[in-house]
């Protein structure tokens, strides 16, 4: 599987009861799951593990309440603390189900062809056409919030991915 159909969720900070359940604090985005999300994966040894879910619930809107099939006891779940978690993309709603624009405010964009980047100033929601404003080398502009060009997003290093349109990339290098 490759890893850029990964997202990082957050990290296990603490087991929760007697069970096995996981405390999992996330970076901060408001996750939204689809209803069929059933495997958190934990980064161990550098390799991207599944677990299944039992149970899951949302604490607050950075923390959530796992529990994993195969963890009976807090014994076993303690080995786990303070280890990375990720999730499926496929498991998100959609980008436009579930996207925050002002979430990613300060994230740096990366076309993906180009390798330009720049800063997202602003999110603008406008009905069928949210905008980007991106500063590029002293310069603004508004790239379209599209999911269709949304490649993926690294939360952990704040950086949207982007394969922009031909002369949409082309009028970004004047």
């Amino acid at each position: 599987m490759s890893k850029e159909k990964y997202l990082f969720l957050g990290s296990i900070k603490k087991t929760y009861g007697v069970t096995g359940a996981l405390i999992i604090q996330t970076t901060g985005r408001d996750f939204r799951f689809k209803k069929t999300w059933e495997a958190v994966f934990i980064k161990i040894d550098g390799i991207l593990v599944p677990f299944f879910i039992e149970s899951r619930e949302q604490a607050d809107s950075s923390t959530f309440i796992i529990k994993i099939d195969q963890f009976n006891d807090k014994d076993t779940a303690s080995r786990y603390i303070h280890l990375e978690t990720y999730i499926l993309q496929k498991d998100l709603l959609s980008c436009q189900e579930a996207f925050d624009g002002a979430f990613v405010e300060g994230f740096t964009i990366r076309d993906i062809k180009t390798g330009e980047t720049g800063i997202i100033k602003q999110y603008l929601f406008i009905k069928n056409n949210p905008l980007f404003l991106v500063s590029v080398r002293q310069k603004e502009f508004y790239i379209p919030a599209n999911p269709a060009i949304i490649t993926r997003m690294d939360n952990k290093n704040k950086i949207v991915f982007i394969t922009l349109p031909e002369g949409l990339a082309d009028s970004q290098k004047s």
